[in-house]
């Protein structure tokens, strides 16, 4: 296999495996997955994961290794002879995105590091990207750790204590 045909096969298998990033509203990002209505489709890119487990298969040597690596490969396959199919589903329901709420809570927290309070900066990114307050402020107390350190390297709590 050349090596642009692995790099094809490659981002395929990982866009179906992790979405692929596109460009949201108001300039948000949005997790765009694969499906029958994007291109390229869903089963191209099952097609390719399952070329790339098969090649992962070739490389190993405990054979144990290999035999799950195969059963995983053959699950990926739409064949109706195939005793199991995976099926990709989102773990969230509803219309989360992780990278689109991050952003979004990355945003109240530069305007908290520039000196806003946390109401002042949720009310002021709710209406730039027309969101209801409460809900920012949901998408804030689920990232707001991944966020707590300032720039000078402290976390928030040292930080409150100068």
């Amino acid at each position: 296999m050349d090596d642009h045909v692995l790099e094809y096969k490659f981002a395929l298998a990982l866009d179906l495996l992790r979405g692929r990033l596109g460009a949201g509203a108001k300039g948000l990002p949005k997790t765009e997955y694969l499906s029958r209505h994007t291109k390229p489709i869903e089963n191209a890119a099952r097609e390719a994961l399952i070329s790339l487990l098969f090649r992962i298969k070739r490389e190993l040597s405990d054979e144990r290794l290999q035999m799950v690596l195969e059963a995983l490969a053959l699950a990926f396959c739409e064949e109706p002879f195939q005793p199991l199919k995976v099926v990709l589903k989102r773990r969230t329901k509803g219309h989360s995105d992780r990278r689109r709420d991050y952003c979004i809570a990355a945003l109240v927290q530069r305007l908290r590091e520039d000196g806003a309070s946390y109401d002042q900066a949720a009310a002021r990114v709710a209406k730039v990207f027309n969101l209801d307050e409460r809900h920012l402020k949901r998408i804030y107390a689920r990232h707001k750790d991944e966020l707590a350190v300032s720039s000078d390297g402290r976390s928030d709590d040292m930080a409150s204590d100068r």
